[in-house]
């Protein structure tokens, strides 16, 4: 049987395929077959998701020769493993492939279930890094984007050279006329489109000034159905007066229209004075968004970016302003806009290649908008050749979508902010909107989609309410926008916290070394200045709590492991578990009445012997040929009553091992939560008991050291080792402990018993991967417990000895300002390497979020 694995990791975004050598045993990577596609999908910009019914028809195509099925092993999330599961139960599919779940050897959380820990981690080191990094911009810059990107925005950033339809797109999405259209460029601007928080209120905020040489003034506008006031900004200025001006011509009175007149006199005041910009390069805007559309109705916080025509040539900014708009939003989802006549230009052709080299742009989720498709002739478009297009192959991922921006408006709000909009309503929505027109037209069902994904737009589309809205091709489009929103941004976001604390990482960290030797310098400079006596005591302290602290940390391991040998045991045999099944199996089949059918079966049986005897001894001896037609009739009856019997004897049989497995595999879970907390129980007051030990062990050492030296006077001696035998006891940091043990070791589906498909379990593979997951874990959370106990002493340690450091200098009172001195300089120095662990924890712990886990074991 030819075994294939595909390997899919949406975080570090790799694809690839390997094919099982028998021969030697291992798996090997597809390198030889140069003739197939697979080799075309281990791109960066490959999703499996969109992909997945394209590379199992090429497996087959590649592997299948019609003699026996291929098998299929993967190594995934468990997202891409259903879509993958759903590929392979179609009727022209499973025959030929075999989905073998049991092989599964390595998973990856979704992106989904992990974000909010990924958060939890950045959150905890966020405030760190800001202020080590305040006096860096760079940093600072990098850091307010992943913090941005964590709080679920979603922004959808529509790119496209002018004269596409931008505009009339994001119109569409909003569900009301806010941005000018028009074929004729206007300026290099990027609007920020959020919703607003109410839906009878709007804002627009932006920059303003009048000379080359001064700082933007700050504007913000609030919008109602009656006019606008003034949140921010001067009620005198020059901008506003025009706003006001041109606002008393506004035929209509709705917030819409009034925000769409501030924009178009952004829009022209900027052509006031071409040698500088008057406005702001960012406008931001917060309307309400329909709700008859997906994007006003979608749980997810959506916030749409427009940004000026690539191809623009009325301001020389507009590159960089392109560039500095797209910088940040690699979170997000990538929205080209084009015209099917246009889309094999070279202007588009240049932009996508800008498009492609933002290294920060997630090119798996781009979506290609062929708007104004109402006004072409889409028949004469072969799929094959715009695949093939330059631009189209290098934007290519999720979809080519057919759009007609304005009828897609019309379908959601019939408040027309322009005649135009309202004259090409009329004229149209018979064409969108009624099946029995000559032109009925479904743009959707143009769309250039992956197949899978292009089924079920079909689907959704065809059973909308709403004609003109699905006909028009704007819900195909928000619904792929809300689904990539709701299941495959995490992974952008998961991702940006990696990279950004994984990037500066080495920097952060030389800051942090570079201060921390700055004030080792200073302390270090105040401590010569100790007389020498009571410097050679505070050397023997530091000299003896490092060896000290050396001894517990190695100790503490031994006893750890020691305990988990003694204490922590909850190893299952086979044996165990085949007694458990047997009882669970014994009481599924009283309770279905399974020894009823199994007898009625046996009876059946040999009813159908004695009546076949009976009617053998019954034939006459001479002409027999009709008595022979008799008695095979009857042992043809008596045959389809065993037939009968059998098989609700067998379906009874397949129902009660079922029940058995999935009571099983409950009791194997449970019993697993189980011992885990008892283990946790367990360590944790084991733990701080041996801590708890050394803490006075440290104590016993210290007063030993204090009352052998000569340094001090009796009186001074009493005085030191009252401060030790009193000193503040030693805190665990028990909330701590329990968000890290919980997030890190209950998380993810238990044991990875989800793959189990049949109805019968393999015992013997249940017993070894409990056992193997029990050990496991109990001894990751054992290193774990220690390790935070260890950390907890540690810090009591360090800070009961700068106290017995503080009072020796205290005892001489010409040094007791340097000693609080370099008292103070210590505890920046403790500050210091706290944050660059605390920093390093981050980064592994999110790592681990993401990295594979092992399952199973393969058999």
């Amino acid at each position: 049987m030819t075994r294939i694995k595909i390997i899919s990791d949406p975080y570090n975004r790799k694809l690839t395929f390997e094919k099982y050598d028998s021969g030697k045993g291992a798996w090997q990577q597809i390198r030889l077959n140069l003739d197939s596609k697979l080799r075309e999908y281990d791109e960066e910009k490959i999703f499996l998701p969109f992909k997945i019914k394209e590379i199992v028809d090429q497996i087959l195509e590649d592997y299948y020769v019609g003699i026996e099925k291929i098998e299929i092993v993967f190594e995934g999330t468990p997202d891409e493993y259903a879509e993958l599961e759903k590929i392979c139960n179609e009727d022209n599919v499973k025959e030929k492939i075999l989905l073998n779940p049991e092989q599964i050897g390595r998973v990856l959380e979704n992106a989904r279930d992990i974000k909010e820990r990924n958060k939890v981690e950045f959150d905890k080191v966020y405030p760190i890094i800001k202020d080590i990094v305040k006096d860096n911009s760079d940093i600072t810059e990098e850091l307010e984007k992943v913090s941005d990107a964590l709080q679920d925005i979603i922004p959808i950033c529509v790119v496209g050279n002018y004269s596409a339809g931008k505009s009339s797109f994001i119109n569409a999405l909003i569900g009301n006329e806010v941005l000018a259209s028009g074929d004729d460029p206007v300026t290099a601007k990027v609007y920020e489109i959020k919703e607003s928080t109410q839906d009878d209120r709007a804002k627009v905020s932006f920059g303003f000034r009048t000379n080359k040489d001064d700082s933007y003034s700050s504007y913000v506008l609030l919008f109602d159905n009656k006019g606008f006031r003034i949140l921010e900004g001067k009620d005198d200025s020059l901008i506003v007066q025009k706003i006001k001006e041109t606002l008393n011509f506004t035929k209509e009175n709705n917030l819409f229209s009034f925000v769409q007149t501030v924009v178009d006199v952004l829009n022209e005041f900027e052509k006031v004075d071409t040698s500088f910009t008057l406005i702001s390069n960012v406008i931001n805007i917060e309307v309400p968004f329909s709700k008859n559309g997906i994007i006003g109705r979608s749980k997810n916080n959506f916030v749409i970016f427009d940004t000026p025509g690539s191809n623009s040539k009325t301001n020389i900014d507009h590159e960089m302003v392109l560039r500095d708009a797209l910088k940040g939003f690699s979170n997000g989802i990538p929205v080209w806009v084009c015209t099917a006549d246009n889309m094999d230009t070279n202007d588009n052709a240049e932009l996508c290649e800008k498009i492609e080299q933002i290294e920060a742009l997630d090119k798996r989720f781009t979506m290609i908008i062929a708007n104004k498709a109402d006004l072409a002739n889409l028949d004469k478009y072969d799929a094959d050749t715009i695949m093939h297009y330059e631009s189209v192959e290098k934007m290519y991922s999720s979809g080519i979508f057919y759009v007609s921006s304005l009828m897609g408006l019309c379908a959601k709000e019939n408040a027309f902010q322009s005649k135009n909009t309202k004259k090409v309503y009329k004229q149209n929505k018979d064409q969108f909107g009624d099946p029995d027109d000559e032109f009925y037209t479904k743009l959707y069902e143009y769309n250039i989609m992956p197949e899978q994904m292009k089924a079920k737009a079909l689907e959704y589309c065809a059973e909308s309410d709403n004609l003109i809205y699905a006909n028009s091709g704007l819900l195909c489009v928000e619904k792929e926008m809300d689904v990539f929103a709701s299941k495959h941004s995490a992974y952008n976001k998961c991702m940006m916290v990696y990279l950004f604390l994984n990037k500066f990482q080495d920097e952060i960290t030389k800051i942090i070394n570079e201060k921390t030797e700055r004030l080792d310098k200073r302390k270090k400079k105040w401590e010569a200045d100790l007389n020498v006596k009571a410097q050679a005591l505070i050397s023997d302290v530091r000299k003896d709590t490092l060896e000290l602290v050396k001894k517990y940390d190695k100790t503490s391991k031994g006893f750890i492991k020691d305990l988990q040998k003694d204490k922590l045991n909850y190893s299952r045999s086979k044996e165990d578990l085949e007694r458990l099944d047997n009882e669970y199996s014994d009481e599924e089949s009283l309770e279905k009445n399974y020894a009823a059918f199994a007898n009625e079966y046996e009876n059946a049986k040999s009813s159908r012997i004695s009546n076949l005897k009976e009617n053998i001894q019954k034939l006459p001896k001479g002409n027999i040929k009709d008595s022979a037609k008799e008695l095979l009739s009857d042992f043809v009856s008596d045959s389809k009553k065993v037939k009968t019997q059998k098989e609700t004897m067998d379906t009874t049989k397949k129902g009660i091992d079922s029940e058995t497995s999935d009571r099983l595999i409950e009791y194997v879970v449970e019993e697993y939560k189980k011992n885990f907390s008892d283990a946790q129980d367990e360590l944790i007051v084991s733990a701080e008991e041996h801590w708890k030990l050394n803490e006075n062990a440290y104590r016993d050492e210290m007063i030993k050291l204090v009352t052998g030296s000569d340094a001090l006077s009796s009186k001074h001696k009493e005085q030191l080792l009252s401060v030790i035998m009193n000193y503040q006891s030693l805190e665990f940091n028990d909330e701590a402990d329990k968000v890290f043990i919980k997030e890190r070791f209950l998380k993810g589906n238990i044991l990875g018993l989800k793959f189990f498909a049949s109805e019968k379990i393999d015992l013997f593979k249940l017993s070894l991967i409990y056992n193997a997951k029990m050990k496991q874990v109990i001894s990751e959370l054992a290193d774990s417990i220690n390790d935070s106990c260890f950390m907890s002493f540690k810090t009591w340690q360090e800070r009961l000895k700068d106290e017995i450091e503080k009072n020796i200098a205290d005892y001489n009172p010409e040094l007791r300002e340097l000693s609080e001195l370099i008292l103070e300089e210590a505890s920046k120095i403790h500050d210091l390497e706290e944050n660059k662990r605390d920093i390093l924890d981050a980064i592994k712990n999110i790592k681990s979020n993401m990295d594979w886990k092992e399952v199973t074991i393969e058999g």
